[in-house]
């Protein structure tokens, strides 16, 4: 028995290794701002109109702020569709995720894209690592309810291991952070200090630098790799804390102190904090009468660590000896991290794209690129279905989708005449001239009504099929040029 269906669909399907107006591409963030109905998306046109609609500032800590500076500040885009979750900057992801029965944040987005479909759509939640955030955006990303597809880029979580003692980035570390293997995703990695000193999504700026690099060519023809952000101080390598109050579970550990020791040590080398962290320790079975233990700040594997000192008082003084000893040590004051510039490396940045994850190159005089044009779903230099390669494929291959299903979603239930039939597969074919004639693919392409695809059982439930293969033109990722020294030349000493 045949599957009822009905509505207007277009599905990418496995890959083979009118007149057209330029595409406008919708850039929507979720996130906390300062005022502003909750779950209700906004749009945003510049700097001041956010502050004058959702009340932020540049420096005030939401995350939407973040955006807005990265649209406006940095990108120069038109415009962004912003939906805030929280007036709070305590947010979470409940505040994403609402019931669990029904994601009140994320959600609105599904809306939005309903009320006002665009045949290009982003999405990011600026600097938001929550898995349960990103796996509910990923959803919506994938098919949200009314058929359009988008394209999430999102940020992955900045840790203090991420970069060596000379702020070197560590691929590998990096790469195991990875939230998502996605097609339909960016991951990024890094915030992006302005030139202000505000420290930004790195997620939001390559969104709005997509969004810009789209508005040039007309349609996301070009990869997000190499997109140049001009005039930003550096990139963040991991998360900048400062000035929190508070205190700290205690860090033990166990020092064996034997009869003849003299001094004995400890480092808690797995502690983050700066020089500036008060700390105290207290000791356990020890004597003040006999035993001293200080503490001391101390580098460890090239971070800072703090080294405990346990020193006998009187080394002759068998009586005091005991076999071990517990000290606890507690910290309290400011947790003061010192965020730090990340070192970009070339190499080190196309081993993060070979997993997959994009970042960042300095090109010198204050003028950073994007680096990597993968999709989330590339790892270990490989891919499990071409399309996915590049970021440019998957999102010119779901701009024809969601061309599709918004063009003739209100011409279900009419008659299918062969005039209708035809009329398709002109206008498809009329556009995809369009797309090779401004590079976006390459080769031919054709938009067809197979009978394969379409059997008379099928056509008599009223389902109608039409295909189109299309090769999307390939970023230059690499280009060399070889250069040889010949001694032809000094053939000139020798002519007459």
């Amino acid at each position: 028995m045949a599957t009822e269906k009905y509505g207007v669909y277009a599905q990418l399907v496995k890959s083979i290794a009118s007149t057209p107006v330029a595409t406008d591409t919708t850039v929507i963030f979720i996130g906390a701002s300062p005022s502003g109905d909750l779950n209700q998306p906004v749009l945003v046109t510049s700097l001041s109109d956010y502050q004058s609609k959702l009340g932020g500032a540049p420096g005030d800590g939401y995350n939407l702020t973040e955006a807005a500076i990265a649209a406006f500040s940095v990108a120069g885009i038109a415009q962004v569709y912003m939906i805030p979750v929280s007036n709070s900057l305590s947010f979470n992801a409940a505040d994403y995720l609402g019931n669990a029965d029904l994601f009140t944040g994320v959600y609105a987005i599904e809306n939005l894209l309903r009320d006002n479909p665009t045949t290009v759509n982003l999405l990011c939640a600026p600097s938001v690592t929550d898995s349960s955030v990103i796996a509910a955006l990923n959803t919506i990303a994938k098919k949200a309810d009314g058929h359009w597809v988008s394209f999430m880029v999102y940020d992955l979580p900045l840790d203090e291991s991420h970069t060596n003692a000379r702020n070197v980035i560590q691929p590998s570390a990096i790469v195991a952070d990875k939230q998502l293997n996605e097609e339909h995703a960016d991951a990024v990695w890094g915030k992006v200090r302005t030139a202000g000193g505000y420290d930004i999504s790195g997620a939001a700026v390559r969104a709005c630098l997509m969004a810009a690099s789209d508005a040039n060519y007309g349609v996301p023809a070009r990869c997000g790799g190499n997109l140049a952000v001009s005039g930003i101080q550096g990139i963040i390598g991991f998360e900048d804390v400062a000035e929190q109050e508070g205190e700290w579970a205690a860090h033990t550990a166990t020092i064996a102190i034997g009869e003849t020791s003299v001094v004995d040590t400890h480092v808690f080398s797995e502690l983050d904090y700066s020089s500036k962290l008060d700390y105290s320790v207290s000791k356990t079975s020890l004597s003040d009468e006999d035993w001293t233990a200080t503490v001391e700040v101390v580098e460890s594997s090239g971070h800072p660590a703090i080294k405990v000192t346990v020193t006998r008082k009187n080394p002759g003084d068998t009586s005091a000896a005991i076999g071990a000893s517990i000290v606890a040590l507690t910290l309290t004051g400011e947790r003061n991290y010192t965020s730090r510039f990340a070192v970009m490396p070339e190499s080190a940045g196309t081993q993060l794209s070979a997993d997959g994850v994009c970042s960042w190159i300095n090109y010198g005089g204050g003028n950073w690129h994007t680096w990597g044009d993968h999709t989330s779903a590339f790892s270990a230099g490989s891919v499990s279905d071409e399309r996915a390669r590049y970021d440019s494929n998957i999102r010119i291959l779901t701009m024809l989708t969601n061309r599709y299903q918004l063009k003739y979603r209100f011409d279900i239930d009419n008659p299918m005449t062969l005039s209708m039939r035809n009329s398709v597969i002109q206008e498809e074919n009329d556009y995809l001239a369009y797309l090779k004639s401004i590079g976006a693919i390459i080769g031919e392409a054709s938009c067809q009504f197979r009978a394969d695809d379409n059997p008379s059982d099928n056509i008599a439930l009223g389902q109608f099929v039409w295909s189109i293969e299309a090769t999307i033109t390939p970023p230059m990722k690499y280009a060399q040029l070889n250069v040889a020294f010949s001694q032809a030349g000094y053939s000139v000493y020798y002519a007459a």
